[in-house]
């Protein structure tokens, strides 16, 4: 829902809505908002700067836009809107609209944004009155004066559902209705009953009404034929239904307020008679109500009426409620308190307001701040001070280049989503949440030598210490460092498995066997990779290919090959090696031979391609020839 609004009657007027975090500790002031102290509506009691008297301010969620509406005390008290329009508010289109005097003005803003306000019109027979502003003037929203006619205590309160439609809630003196509560809609073009009329079984005091995601509208009231106990009806589609059980609240319950957390489900505060009027709050956990904290949790009294709410509720994005009420302890000035999951505590100074607020008090919330407006009993003036809470840091999640890292090796933890909001840095520890720092800010590089768990969470600002975030890094040998020795046919690696040979830094495409026949002289090392991808490099080796063979020594004969291949020297070697190696270094086949000046080798075995043959003499040269194996 886009819409929040709030209202006082006759010399005190009370605003409030708050986005309060988890684990915020509240560490401002109250302060003014707005120029002029922030105060919208003047007065002295008299003429045309008299004030105003019942006050109502709406909020647009989706932008913050505060709207103030009150009776103007100075124009017969009818109805004036304002705007806050950057740091002054200004009053919107033309003011004192209302055909007489205005009596329990409540006000709403639509999904899209349009300011509306509901009234029982001293020039209509008192009957209610919707108006809505259409970016120029005041205009009728449905029939004037809709409502049969009622007594000036018959209050009214409006509610739009998420698709955008209107309701109003109203305490219903038509004939045969004697106080009971109906609720209306808007279709588009008329106002409509929903449910029957006075559908509660006896007369009610103070009413609120919300709707909930799915669109259904529900209403709270104190229920006369029940000792003013506290029920809860929401409409199924067809009919009003109690919401768990019928006077839920143990005795009486003057002032019921009521709001909805994010699943639609009800929260309430009242002043419980069995606890001398302080508030108590309520839950409905889906099969029944609870209570929230202790009963009665308030140190001083509630200012209680039949009609005005003295007190208001809203549910923090932590579904934690926070309450404000005029605190009869404090000569009815303002106090606020939230429930932090485990006790009661006060948001400021008991009786911040300063003025006295001894009609009513309602509750909103936007992001981290709570407003909060108030009449001064003697001046009539309207004023709005505002008070930020300490924003709790995001549960954060934690990314990292790598979750397993090979012993020697380092890994870069990030903050991968979260924000510090509030909060002054992240911390990240080892052994458990704040245990031995390991390091601050969005990222750290660590290079742990066994299996570590790390843990990060937000600290410092006003943030209260949070709980840590775990990352677990697994930390992985390495394989033994293989050595690489000089064979007569080659270059040979200690290990016997997963072998990568590399020259002059470049790896050598296929070259994974324990045994290399280098084809040239080079720089060569020799990787080997474990199971868990960690590896480890041999120290270089320096191999020297010899040309000391000329050409015109060494012949292959024929070239093309087939069966055989015949190798021819120009004089005879005392000792000579021939090996055949494919062009990717592996070995394929090798042979000695003594005193020769020609030798034999069977290439039927051979697959079709080019091979290289390696010759070298008992006295270092060698010769490298390229050779084609036919088909």
């Amino acid at each position: 829902m886009r819409m929040f609004t709030l209202q006082c009657r006759k010399k005190a007027w009370l605003l409030a809505f708050a986005a309060i975090f988890s684990g915020g500790v509240a560490t401002a002031q109250w302060t003014p908002t707005g120029v002029n102290n922030g105060i919208t509506f003047t007065g002295n009691g008299s003429g045309v700067t008299a004030g105003v008297d019942y006050h109502v301010l709406a909020m647009d969620t989706a932008t913050g836009t505060l709207y103030s509406a009150g009776e103007d005390i100075g124009n017969s008290y009818k109805v004036i809107v304002k705007r806050l329009e950057g740091t002054e508010w200004k009053t919107l289109g033309t003011p004192w609209f209302s055909v007489g005097a205005a009596i329990y003005i409540n006000m709403a803003i639509s999904p899209s944004g349009v300011p509306h306000v509901v009234y029982r019109d001293g020039g209509v027979f008192s009957k209610l009155v919707v108006k809505k502003f259409n970016g120029t003037n005041w205009v009728l929203v449905g029939k004037e004066g809709f409502s049969p006619a009622n007594y000036d205590n018959a209050r009214s309160r409006l509610a739009f559902a998420p698709d955008g439609t209107l309701y109003v809630a109203y305490t219903d003196y038509a004939t045969g209705m004697n106080g009971k509560l109906s609720v209306m809609k808007f279709n588009g073009t008329d106002w409509v009953g929903v449910g029957s009329p006075g559908f509660t079984s006896g007369a009610v005091n103070a009413n609120d009404i919300a709707v909930d995601p799915l669109g259904r509208p529900l209403v709270a009231y104190g229920n006369g034929t029940n000792t003013n106990k506290l029920s809860v009806s929401r409409f199924n589609g067809t009919a009003w239904e109690i919401v768990g059980t019928d006077g839920f609240t143990a005795s009486s319950a003057l002032n019921g307020a009521m709001t909805l957390d994010k699943s639609g489900n009800p929260w309430v505060v009242f002043a419980d008679a069995t606890r001398s009027n302080r508030l108590t709050v309520m839950k409905y956990d889906g099969s029944a109500w609870v209570t929230v904290g202790n009963a009665g949790f308030t140190t001083g009294i509630l200012s209680t009426h039949v009609v005005y709410h003295m007190c208001s509720i809203i549910v923090d994005n932590t579904n934690n409620p926070v309450v404000t009420f005029a605190d009869a302890s404090n000569g009815g000035k303002v106090s606020a308190m939230r429930f932090n999951g485990t006790d009661w505590v006060l948001l400021g100074d008991a009786g911040f307001s300063g003025g006295n607020s001894n009609k009513c008090v309602e509750l909103l919330r936007y992001k981290n701040w709570i407003y909060t407006g108030f009449a001064d009993v003697t001046t009539w003036q309207g004023r709005i001070m505002q008070y930020k809470l300490c924003e709790a840091p995001d549960v954060p999640t934690i990314t990292a280049d790598k979750s397993k890292v090979c012993l020697g090796d380092a890994a870069t933890l990030r903050i991968g989503s979260g924000a510090l909001n509030d909060a002054a840095e992240w911390s990240w520890y080892t052994g458990f949440c704040g245990g031995t720092a390991a390091g601050t800010g969005a990222s750290i590089t660590v290079m742990p030598t066994v299996n570590t768990t790390y843990y990060v969470r937000a600290t410092g600002g006003c943030a209260d210490e949070q709980s840590c975030v775990p990352f677990a890094v697994q930390v992985a040998d390495k394989p033994e460092t293989p050595v690489i020795t000089q064979q007569t046919n080659g270059l040979l690696s200690s290990s016997a498995i997963n072998n990568q040979w590399y020259v002059n830094g470049g790896a050598i495409n296929g070259a994974n066997a324990s045994l290399y026949t280098p084809a040239a002289s080079g720089n060569y090392t020799v990787v080997v990779t474990n199971s868990d991808g960690c590896s480890s490099v041999s120290l270089p080796f320096t191999a020297t290919v010899g040309t000391n063979l000329s050409n015109e020594q060494v012949m292959l004969l024929p070239n093309p090959v087939h069966d055989h291949v015949k190798v021819q020297f120009s004089k005879i070697i005392p000792q000579v090696f021939i090996n055949i190696i494919s062009l990717d270094g592996k070995l394929i086949t090798t042979a000695r031979f003594n005193n020769i000046n020609a030798a034999t080798l069977d290439t039927r075995a051979l697959q079709p391609g080019v091979y290289l043959v390696r010759v070298f003499s008992d006295d270092g040269s060698s010769q490298i020839l390229r050779m084609i194996k036919g088909n």
